[in-house]
């Protein structure tokens, strides 16, 4: 059997070829690029060697390195070697029980890299494709999470900062981290600017040009209204052909159920209104 060690760095690899008899491919491992003419010169590599010594059965082992590995490796498995993952930790403590001293060198790294797949050769957990999609959704959520966490601090930036200048400001808007709030912060940046402008242009920018994002139902005007067209809007669109073909639509745009009858309550606003302006029959069509 042929063991590959890879030590993994960022712009290069350095890898290792030996078999179980303590032959190796060369005395010192081989610097390759991070690129496809280095994964190729690795690829020869470890075809010359299993020739030579009749042998195909090849085994590769890398450390995880964030995501530095991620190249190589779908290389590798694209050309249906077997290759493990190995947490360095483990590398290093296999390292450590064979000599209590001793340097870290990408020479030495790949070389025991080598060591520790001949002599945890029993356990040996290929990567798969699914692993590798597995890492790369494990490297979006890390990523997700930093966004996360930097809108986090943000936003709380934000808040000390209209907390000290301007405290009013937080109690005139439910959330004033986006919407109409933000709109307004991006205009005028400072409370003198915001006392100088005229309430029409304050106005628009609220109520104009800007669309919002989160969108709520209004509470204001008559709650029997709103009930009454609610319950309208569960039925109509089962029995009425206009408001089903609404209905689908909405639903095509993968919009949520209670949505969509927030959608045909608006829309049946629209027909009333029609039919009490222009007094006219509403007719299905």
């Amino acid at each position: 059997m042929i063991f590959v060690g890879i030590d993994v760095a960022s712009d290069k690899h350095d890898f290792f070829i030996t078999n179980e008899l303590g032959e190796v491919y060369s005395k010192r491992s081989i610097t390759i690029d991070n690129s496809i003419l280095g994964f190729k010169k690795l690829h020869k590599s470890i075809t010359e060697f299993c020739e030579a010594n009749n042998d195909y059965k090849v085994r590769i082992g890398l450390e995880s390195t964030g995501f530095y590995h991620l190249n190589i490796i779908k290389y590798l498995l694209d050309n249906n070697f077997e290759v493990m993952l190995i947490n360095p930790i483990l590398t290093n403590m296999f390292k450590k029980s064979k000599r209590v001293h001793s340097a870290k060198t990408d020479n030495i790294d790949s070389q025991y890299i080598c060591k520790y797949l001949l002599d945890t050769k029993q356990d040996f957990k290929p990567y798969t494709i699914t692993s590798y999609h597995t890492e790369g959704l494990k490297s979006l959520s890390r990523e997700r999470f930093c966004l996360v966490e930097n809108l986090r601090k943000v936003k709380l930036s934000i808040y000390r900062v209209l907390t000290q200048l301007f405290p009013e400001y937080l109690k005139l808007f439910s959330n004033v981290y986006q919407g109409s709030a933000l709109n307004i912060l991006e205009r005028y940046n400072s409370h003198k600017k915001l006392s100088r402008a005229h309430l029409d242009t304050i106005a628009s920018l609220i109520h104009g040009k800007f669309k919002a994002t989160n969108h709520r139902i209004s509470k204001k005007g008559s709650k029997y209204l709103r009930y009454a067209l609610w319950q309208v809007a569960k039925v109509c669109w089962i029995h009425d052909s206009i408001f089903n073909k609404y209905y689908l639509k909405k639903k095509a745009e993968h919009k949520h159920h209670f949505v969509i009858l927030g959608h045909i309550e608006k829309k049946l606003v629209r027909v009333i209104y029609s039919i009490l302006k222009n007094n006219t029959k509403y007719t299905s069509q």
